[in-house]
């Protein structure tokens, strides 16, 4: 709004959105009377067809403001169907047999079974898939005693409730699904780290030998030999341009769909499968890029739709003790025990984090973010051997007396040619163990001190 004159309100809007919904329900009840009232079953059916519409007002390109007036967006109409049952019945002592017995008591079973759904607005996962509505089913069984004409009056009430793919974390501001104020990293991290790949990938492509590219003339983000401080031409600078190929090769390869940038709303739009058929990044950005002059980042983005999924268990006994002692005087005792947990915690979140872990936790995570000489998307202690391989050779060629010592956060056994004088796997030795064995391998290689001559 850019007004303080509640009449110029409606003409100053600057943004207005609309969700337009309707139910359209249709069902059947029945209920039969058998063995003389004893028996008394019931069925139901209810289909329900839910419509919605999510609108945004169209911007005025003179005035940047929005009418409150507009149509409805037909294209973002989604459907969504389902059915409800019930069943049950209760069965009531005959009054031949209650009759025997003193207090003119009653008894009574109860079983009911019903199933439900809830027509919610469309939810995604966090990989932009449609998560299925959520469903309800609840079983209970029980009986009633009734007794001095209905004076008094004991229920009792076994039950269980499971409703399947209810929301467990839905989207606030940058917190997706739930997860936190830093889960906006899931879809901008994902979006920043392609255009990062493309440009580092185009400038290699456009490599000229002397720091310079002509693919990205304007931007020396690919060079990352010069961002780590080595001079051109240096074993090491070619070792890491070298193996930035992994890098590249691992965003090619990358395990997020088109469904994956389209719920998002991320900006470039993206289609990661049209660069999986070429072997270009670039052909990837739908509208084009231009990474002349630097990495063509993006990221505004849109939160709101994707969620986290849980099934949710609750059983538990109801028990209700109803008393009349006198005409204008009813006492009410309840007492109910309720056990609830949360059960399948939303597997394709769980699988979708694992993939983006592994991927972050690999080659693609090293893609370096802002520039050359900056820190890397994904985590830093990965070994990536060929890169490792080349720096110990070119360590070794320089000074072969110095110790050269192989960590590894991803392997136990060394798979591939290395000068290394050890090699140990993350995690094998304690902490102290390790430092005791870095000694004695510094004392190898030293050997024992000449005496010296007087």
């Amino acid at each position: 709004m850019y007004a303080s004159d509640p009449q110029d309100l409606p003409g100053l809007v600057s943004a207005a959105s609309r969700v337009r919904t309707t139910d359209e329900s249709e069902g059947i009840t029945w209920q039969g009377y058998f063995l003389g009232g004893d028996l008394v079953p019931s069925l139901g059916w209810r289909k329900d067809k839910v419509t919605s519409y999510n609108t945004t007002s169209p911007e005025n390109q003179y005035t940047d403001f929005v009418s409150l007036s507009y149509p409805d967006n037909l294209s973002s109409r989604t459907d969504i169907e389902g059915t409800s049952k019930t069943w049950g019945g209760v069965y009531h002592f005959p009054k031949a047999l209650m009759g025997k017995l003193p207090g003119d008591m009653t008894f009574s079973l109860l079983f009911d079974r019903s199933e439900n759904f809830k027509p919610d607005a469309e939810r995604l996962d966090l990989n932009g898939n449609p998560v299925p509505n959520a469903t309800g089913t609840t079983t209970e069984y029980g009986f009633v005693v009734t007794g001095l004409s209905d004076k008094v009056t004991l229920k009792v009430d076994w039950f269980k409730t499971i409703v399947k793919n209810a929301s467990l974390g839905e989207t606030d501001g940058n917190s997706i699904a739930g997860l936190g104020s830093n889960a906006y990293f899931i879809a901008d991290g994902v979006i920043w780290g392609y255009g990062w790949a493309t440009a580092l990938q185009d400038g290699l492509r456009g490599n000229l030998g002397n720091g310079a590219s002509s693919i990205t003339p304007g931007t020396n983000y690919w060079d990352y030999g010069a961002g780590s401080g080595f001079a051109i031409g240096s074993p090491q600078y070619l070792a890491i341009n070298a193996a930035s190929a992994a890098i590249v090769q691992a965003w090619v390869n990358n395990p997020f769909s088109a469904n994956f940038f389209n719920s998002y709303n991320l900006t470039p739009p993206i289609n990661p499968t049209l660069a999986k058929g070429t072997g270009l990044l670039r052909t990837g950005f739908i509208d084009g890029v231009n990474d002349a002059s630097g990495p063509d980042e993006g990221g505004g983005s849109n939160f709101g739709d994707h969620v986290t999924t849980v099934d949710n268990l609750s059983k538990g006994v109801e028990i209700e003790l109803s008393a009349q002692p006198t005409r204008n005087w009813n006492i009410t005792l309840n007492y109910s025990h309720v056990n609830a947990t949360h059960t399948n915690i939303d597997p394709a979140m769980q699988t979708f984090i694992s993939q983006v872990t592994g991927f972050m936790n690999g080659p693609g995570g090293q893609v370096r973010m802002w520039c050359n000489s900056c820190g890397t998307l994904g985590r830093k202690d990965v070994l990536i051997p060929a890169i490792s391989g080349r720096l110990r050779a070119a360590v070794k060629n320089l000074s072969p007396h110095v110790p050269a010592i192989l960590i590894s956060s991803k392997v136990r056994v060394n798979d591939h040619d290395s000068q290394a004088d050890v090699f140990l796997a993350r995690g094998m030795y304690a902490p102290a163990d390790l430092l005791e064995r870095i000694r004695l391998l510094l004392v190898r290689k030293r050997g024992p001190k000449r005496m010296q001559q007087r």
